[in-house]
């Protein structure tokens, strides 16, 4: 099942201002596109809401430049790019000739589509045998898993149709498209597809975080990190892990019309984890910066929080030597935190300090927060012994 698409699309930043959320997904999305788009004719779609004959996303450079078709092909991505508005692509996806190139690039498209099914079906049509689309979605699964309120459905999205990966799987397997890869990603970086994470209170609803992410890609150690907890771990889970997926079919022979989903394999996560080139690089990456490591507890508590049976230990073995140290400290600190804030709030809300709390029915408790935690955690846990002398 889809949701109904309800409003025009909205271009994904990636042009002036592409920054933090943006970066790390345009890092990612032509990242795989050049692993998996090879062939001498390739091409891009793209949707626009003007009558500019320009898109913004697929072109563009980390800095917001316009890349050139030469700087596109010596990357290897689509020089040639097709643009048009969300009523008038169907005209111009139908307007290629049968099997008229060697690969397709469509991020940004399909979810912001009336009929997501006919764009698989000119897709297939205009696909060589052997070549491959690669394009992304909002995931369904992953707005379903949130944490939130029991029963209550994720709110829709007001710019793009949140799609079930095995909806879109079982469509492209019937249209002669098999799943080369299916890649969960962007996992909690925030954007339109995962706004239900604001209202059910996870990490991206926090001040901090985004100004955490409005480092990226100024911290190369930090951007470095985020991309390779995407990759080689993300990567690896269900369409529930991260708000969005994407994914790079390839076109068939007719006789292996009906091939099937790709399966998510448990054991390259296994094998992911337990490499010791990616725990000793997270570990180096985590020693780095206090913001790597901000960032990485957020994002194991994060995903933690989506994804069942995710153990805690399996994410913190990516942490070794010092790291692994570090790392419990920094949850050790956390938990005080969190227990300083109860214990200070469970205290006020008791009648006799409510009492003495409020002057002319003002109350005046939440003004003394900051500085009660400060005198509990120096004075009582003491997890700074030189300041409590």
């Amino acid at each position: 099942m889809s949701l109904a698409l309800i409003a025009p699309a909205a271009p994904t930043n990636r042009g002036d201002d592409c920054g933090g959320i943006d970066h790390l997904r345009c890092q990612i999305e032509l990242g795989l596109v050049r692993r998996h788009l090879h062939g001498d004719t390739l091409l891009a779609f793209g949707l626009r809401d003007d009558g500019s004959a320009a898109y913004r996303g697929q072109a563009m450079a980390a800095d917001g430049r316009l890349m050139a078709p030469s700087e596109l092909q010596a990357l290897a991505l689509p020089a040639r790019r097709l643009a048009a508005t969300p009523g008038a692509m169907p005209d111009l996806l139908a307007a290629q000739a049968d099997a008229c190139c060697d690969g397709v690039q469509a991020l940004d498209l399909l979810g912001r589509m009336t009929d997501w099914r006919a764009c698989l079906r000119q897709w297939a049509r205009m696909l060589t045998v052997g070549g491959c689309v690669a394009f992304d979605l909002a995931s369904l699964a992953h707005a379903q898993a949130l944490p939130g309120v029991p029963g209550e459905p994720p709110a829709p999205d007001p710019h793009e149709t949140r799609l079930q990966v095995t909806e879109v799987l079982a469509e492209a397997a019937a249209q002669g498209l098999r799943a080369v890869q299916v890649q969960p990603y962007g996992a909690f970086l925030g954007g339109p597809e995962t706004a239900a994470q604001v209202r059910l209170h996870t990490v991206e609803r926090f001040h901090w975080w985004r100004r955490l992410l409005s480092w990226v890609p100024q911290d190369a150690s930090l951007t470095e990190l985020a991309l390779l907890l995407d990759d080689q771990v993300v990567g690896h889970l269900p369409a529930s892990a991260a708000g969005r997926c994407l994914l790079v079919l390839k076109k068939c022979e007719a006789t292996a019309a009906t091939a099937g989903a790709l399966p998510m394999s448990t054991d390259r996560l296994a094998e992911a984890l337990q490499s010791t080139a990616l725990a000793q690089r997270v570990s180096e990456l985590l020693l780095a910066s206090w913001r790597n490591m901000r960032y990485f507890t957020a994002w194991r508590d994060a995903l933690q929080a989506v994804v069942p049976g995710m153990p805690a230990a399996a994410l913190d073995a990516l942490a070794t030597g010092d790291a692994k140290s570090r790392l419990a400290d920094a949850d050790h600190r956390t938990r005080l935190d969190a227990l300083s804030m109860d214990m200070i709030r469970g205290w006020r809300a008791l009648p006799e300090p409510q009492a003495l709390m409020t002057l002319d029915g003002v109350p005046l408790a939440d003004v003394t927060d900051y500085h009660m935690i400060q005198m509990l955690l120096i004075f009582g846990f003491k997890p700074f012994p030189e300041l409590a002398r």
